[in-house]
């Protein structure tokens, strides 16, 4: 499989995936959570910003130690739409975006399962952006 192909299959999946996966890596615990929702990309930026940070904190707070808490987040949108059958073209716009975000947290001396509510409720953000 050539590597734009590769890239591209990756991506298909990524999209079709919701939900927190875990696993120790050297002595880390490896969190890694994905959510696709329909959203203001401004508000992602703005509650993914406060909330990596409360997350650092959260980390801290339990005697925990934050190795690296990072995150991606993907946009397809807003949709522009023209059309005509015959004569002057109308348009559409639907200014909403779908968002796919990836957040990943390289975290010591944190419980797992405690870390995976923190990332779930962390990604249940749809009133947040909407």
């Amino acid at each position: 499989m050539e590597d734009n192909e590769h890239a591209r299959h990756q991506h298909v999946l990524r999209f079709a995936h919701d939900g927190v996966t875990s696993h120790i890596h050297n002595g880390a615990l490896v969190c890694s959570g994905n959510r696709n929702f329909t959203g203001d990309l401004t508000k992602v930026k703005e509650y993914l910003e406060r909330e990596v940070g409360i997350l650092a904190e959260w980390v801290e707070e339990n005697n925990g130690i934050v190795g690296h808490i990072k995150g991606l987040v993907e946009v397809r949108g807003p949709v522009y739409m023209v059309s005509t059958t015959g004569g002057e073209a109308t348009s559409k716009e639907m200014p909403v975006s779908d968002i796919t975000i990836d957040l990943v947290a390289i975290v010591f001396n944190i419980d797992m399962e405690k870390m995976e509510t923190r990332m779930k409720s962390l990604l249940d953000i749809d009133s947040a952006v909407r």
